[in-house]
């Protein structure tokens, strides 16, 4: 019986005492408020990437569209773009760059397939299987581009639930449609 007593005196001193109750709070809060702020940081970085792709993608397709090249390779485009988007890892040996002419005339236009294809890490020596067509004067032209990126975080927040390939990494794609200057 004294020591039901004691329990109870015991617990009705702990329920009293907030000496340790801003502890709990913070233990509890502060993981999620981390979390927070690491996904902010992730999407912000992602989006920096991004943003740096298309502008790459989009002043590469303006020389192409001006007809600054005299004859545009995959490598060159791919060098351009890789210039301007220097915040992209390993940018110039993964970034996968597709051509494609489209014909206005077909009222089926043959639109190319809906997700670009991106390097594939699993493969030693990856070489893209899509076409790259930088098409003649006056016709219309259809751009895609594909990089690889990793996230910064990849088991908290945003970086955890990005879809991933599997070797690796995440898409971020760019895509672009121009009509080639005469």
């Amino acid at each position: 019986m004294d020591r039901l007593r004691l329990f109870r005196r015991s617990a009705k001193r702990f329920r009293k005492d907030e000496s340790a109750s801003s502890t709990v709070e913070f233990v509890i809060v502060f993981p999620l408020f981390i979390a927070v702020v690491l996904a902010m940081f992730e999407a912000g970085w992602i989006m920096t990437k991004s943003m740096m792709l298309d502008r790459g993608t989009d002043l590469a397709m303006r020389s192409v569209r001006l007809g600054l090249y005299n004859n545009p390779t995959r490598a060159k485009i791919r060098n351009d773009i890789c210039d301007i988007a220097t915040i992209i890892d390993d940018c110039n040996s993964t970034l996968v760059v597709e051509m494609t002419r489209i014909d206005p005339n077909d009222v089926n236009v043959d639109w190319p397939g809906a997700t670009a294809e991106c390097y594939d890490r699993g493969i030693v020596d990856f070489e893209p299987t899509t076409g790259f067509n930088p098409g003649a004067p006056t016709e219309i032209m259809f751009v895609r581009v594909c990089a690889l990126v990793d996230p910064i975080f990849p088991l908290i927040g945003l970086g955890a639930r990005l879809p991933q390939e599997p070797n690796g990494g995440f898409r971020l794609t760019s895509y672009s449609a121009f009509n080639n200057e005469p």
